[in-house]
């Protein structure tokens, strides 16, 4: 069976998500993490769906660029080659979102 579950660690804690309906936080020992309740809330990509269809049918940009986009999958891409390789990689078109 299949889970999409995200580990997020910080300096002073960490957050741990599955899927988009489960959610847990914990202190920086790391030790425990306690459950959010997330009763209501939208799937994960709830509002960026709605701000999709919102740009469209109003004719403008949306919230979040396509080069936003593009700049996150370049960033995965050369996590795997950086995996492959066991070396640091350059991400393509790192300076594409800077002014």
């Amino acid at each position: 069976m299949m889970i999409n579950e995200m580990d997020l660690l910080f300096t002073d804690g960490q957050l741990k998500l599955e899927g988009s309906h489960k959610l847990w936080i914990g202190d920086k020992m790391r030790k425990s993490l306690e459950p959010v309740e997330l009763e209501g809330e939208p799937g994960a990509f709830h509002a960026q769906w709605d701000d999709l269809l919102n740009a469209i049918e109003r004719g403008c940009e949306p919230g979040i660029s396509g080069a936003y986009g593009q700049s996150i999958a370049e960033v995965v891409a050369a996590i795997y080659r950086s995996h492959e390789s066991g070396t640091e990689q350059e991400v393509q078109g790192a300076g594409a979102l800077c002014p």
